[in-house]
């Protein structure tokens, strides 16, 4: 086999490999953990190893993200497009690559040429970390002499990243979904500051603040724009005088916060004047207040000491705030759009569990509805009916960490499978932990599969001990859940499924939530509407 190409042995991944291989085992958390087990796996277990790489899929491209055996500063500027170079085409074909010689290799990235010299690079092995069809980073470790790997050396390396991949996948899901949390629960915060506030300066102070609390920054201002003149006037800036802040006034389409009014679109920018002042800041964001057709102003904020600018997911925040921040200051007094908006974050999020699991895409809008009916026939307030909604809307978030693999199974689980799903409404009370301000949700979603009986999970709790939101939530969900068509079942018609709910009345079920829920159906069938058809 020539040893230039991409290594593909029909279906066993590592032929070449005895049958007392090094096993890799993480146990690190988070990803750069693992990347340092995988590398240390590799100097333990592979000969010939000087350093390595760890490329992160971003996009089309793989940037690096960790690296050991040589300075950080011979990365900077380096990114390998998918499909490009040897690197790229592990990543594009989720195969691994040996390369003997990267001095004469026609495979090599021409953009890596300069960092081959730099640090004396001559072969390499490179392995995927992969998901599903997605490759998620690419794994290169390198020596400095010509042909220093074989294909057992490869295949180890293969296997390392096939066993580190899901743990990556894992903890990438519970990051983004962490992200998108604090994202609902900024718009949150700034609900239950704005509830009933009627003001205009203390809309935009707590806008103001918010944003400075995200960045870090100890400058803020926030400019709104005339809708007469269009012109830009100060309604706030913090660590200025108060007659900079009276007199400031930009024309449309001047300064760079008059541009971005304009075109809506944000600036970072460095060491620079602030407009309409004598003062100077080291680094600074400028963002569009509202969406592009209709920005009613711009958010300053920067530093007058910090050197170092706001990160990604700041920047990802920031834009966030700002676009929630428009329509407020816009409409003062329109509280409940504050509240749409936090629930259509969560949706959002939703979606993204959901896509794991093509069955139950629907499902938790539908356990919303049956929820929302449930709290408000039985007088529930409308601030406990709000929660409720919320948690019906994430009650399944710890089934994150699950994959395809599971949720999508064809055939009855595995006990050790069924033991992981009734770890999910566990890991969801860890993941919302991450957001305090949900904390009313928690036990809604962390009792939902209680059993009025005490018999279910997670902490058997039974009758009155179950929390009402619980309670009602089991009905929903259950419901749902049973008119729903799954991989190894039919759906349940309406009425198959509300005999099930009064069998088990008493047993797995709240009767008074039952009889409430029968009682419902029974009178506003379209709340069924897309559930099962009767029988």
């Amino acid at each position: 086999m020539d040893p230039e190409e991409i290594r593909d042995e029909g279906n066993d991944p590592h032929p070449h490999l005895a049958p007392d291989r090094p096993h890799f085992a993480p146990e690190a958390t988070d990803e750069s953990g693992i990347v340092d087990e995988l590398f240390r796996f590799s100097l333990e277990n592979l000969s010939g190893i000087d350093f390595g790489v760890y490329f992160r899929a971003s996009g089309t491209r793989l940037m690096p993200f960790r690296a050991f055996g040589i300075e950080p500063s011979l990365l900077s500027g380096i990114a390998v497009e998918q499909g490009s170079g040897f690197i790229g085409a592990v990543a594009y074909a989720r195969r691994a690559h040996l390369r003997v010689d990267l001095a004469t290799d026609t495979a090599r990235d021409e953009s890596l040429v300069e960092f081959y010299e730099k640090t004396g690079a001559r072969s390499a092995l490179a392995a995927a970390l992969v998901a599903g069809r997605t490759t998620l980073a690419v794994i290169v470790v390198y020596s400095r002499q010509v042909g220093a790997f074989d294909f057992e050396a490869l295949s180890s390396l293969q296997h390392a990243c096939e066993v580190a991949a899901p743990h990556v996948a894992n903890i990438r899901g519970r990051t983004e979904t962490e992200r998108r949390l604090r994202e609902a629960e900024l718009v949150l915060q700034l609900c239950g500051k704005l509830e009933g506030e009627h003001g205009l300066a203390n809309i935009v102070g707590h806008v103001a603040d918010t944003a400075k609390a995200i960045t870090g920054g100890d400058t803020v201002s926030v400019m709104l724009v005339d809708p007469e003149t269009s012109e830009l006037w100060l309604e706030r800036a913090d660590c200025l005088s108060a007659e900079p802040v009276e007199q400031a006034k930009i024309p449309a389409g001047t300064g760079i916060s008059g541009w971005v009014a304009q075109h809506g679109k944000p600036l970072v920018v460095r060491d620079f004047p602030i407009d309409g002042t004598n003062g100077r800041v080291k680094w600074a964001v400028c963002v569009p207040l509202g969406e592009k057709e209709n920005v009613v102003g711009v958010l300053n904020v920067g530093s007058h000491n910090r050197d170092k600018a706001v990160a990604d997911e700041e920047m990802r925040l920031l834009m966030r705030l700002s676009s929630q921040a428009g329509p407020l200051i816009g409409h003062a007094r329109e509280y409940s759009r504050m509240q749409q908006l936090h629930m259509q974050t969560m949706r959002a999020l939703v979606s993204a569990v959901e896509a794991q699991d093509r069955y139950a895409r629907g499902h938790a809008e539908s356990v919303a509805r049956y929820t929302v009916a449930i709290a408000n026939e039985m007088g529930r307030p409308p601030e406990e009916v709000r929660t409720l909604e919320t948690a019906a809307l994430l009650h399944d978030i710890g089934k994150t960490t699950l994959g395809e693999g599971v949720l999508g199974k064809t055939r009855p689980l595995t006990t050790v499978e069924q033991s992981a799903i009734e770890l999910h409404p566990s890991i969801a009370v860890d993941i919302i932990g991450e957001a305090p301000l949900l904390a009313d949700i928690v036990p809604a979603i962390e009792h939902h599969h209680e059993r009025y009986d005490g018999r279910g999970y997670a902490k058997g709790l039974a009758g009155q001990e179950i929390p009402l939101g619980a309670r009602i939530l089991a009905v929903a969900d259950a419901f749902d859940a049973m008119t729903r068509p799954r991989p190894y079942r039919e759906r349940m018609s309406v009425q198959a499924a509300l005999g099930e709910l009064v069998r088990e009345s008493g047993g797995q079920f709240d009767p008074q939530i039952v009889e409430v829920f029968m009682r419902l159906l029974k009178e506003n069938p379209e709340l069924a509407s897309d559930a099962g058809e009767p029988e």
